[in-house]
């Protein structure tokens, strides 16, 4: 944080884009993880407050996170802030002032405010490290028009787009059909398949 304390820490599962469901995914199945991980991140930022900001409608991701934190009962210092789903809310920037009320002008980094913005599976990824494990996977979402099977599936590093796709039973049917990764507004198409999935998928 470039020599700044923290003030805020925020932990960010709010999805980047429409249909994507990876930060979803990674709440519904890891909660008491994710948690461990949150209270381990306020240990190390030494920050003043956290907050968990997530969407009001990721129901699964919600209910799990709810029952993880019931049985950590008193140990949780973080607040979960439930949002309404609106683009571009997982955007950094449009979080931060959502949840602080702060702008955070074009040329400033928010840690020169205090504030310090992490996405969930990050969060997760730090507790690895911590405990010396390598981060070699990472949850991707694969939907649109024309997946036979929209699903949420944990990848290893370096396996390629085409293998995830069929092995998820999504190969299109169309000769007309592309590819886009990172998202239907924000991502691009790609042309070759054999691209292999790494940590920014």
């Amino acid at each position: 944080t470039d020599g700044a304390s923290v003030d805020t820490l925020i932990i960010n599962a709010v999805e980047c884009e429409p249909i994507i469901g990876c930060d979803e995914s990674l709440i519904a199945s890891q909660a008491p993880y994710i948690i461990a991980a949150i209270e381990g991140l306020i240990d190390l930022t030494r920050c003043r407050r956290c907050l968990l900001a997530i969407e009001n409608d990721k129901t699964s991701a919600i209910e799990q996170l709810e029952l993880a934190i019931t049985e950590f009962a008193s140990a949780i210092r973080f607040e979960v802030v439930y949002l309404t789903a609106v683009y571009p809310s997982g955007a950094e920037r449009p979080l931060v002032e959502r949840l602080t009320g702060k702008q955070i002008p074009g040329d400033t980094h928010p840690s020169k405010l205090g504030i310090l913005c992490i996405n969930v599976a990050t969060a997760l990824a730090t507790e690895h490290a911590r405990q010396g494990k390598a981060m070699i996977s990472r949850i991707v979402t694969i939907a649109g028009e024309l997946a036979n099977n929209p699903t949420n599936v944990r990848v290893t590093f370096g396996t390629s787009i085409y293998d995830v796709i069929k092995q998820t039973d999504n190969l299109p049917n169309l000769d007309n059909a592309c590819v886009r990764v990172g998202g239907p507004l924000s991502g691009f198409v790609i042309e070759d398949l054999s691209a292999p999935v790494t940590a920014t998928t």
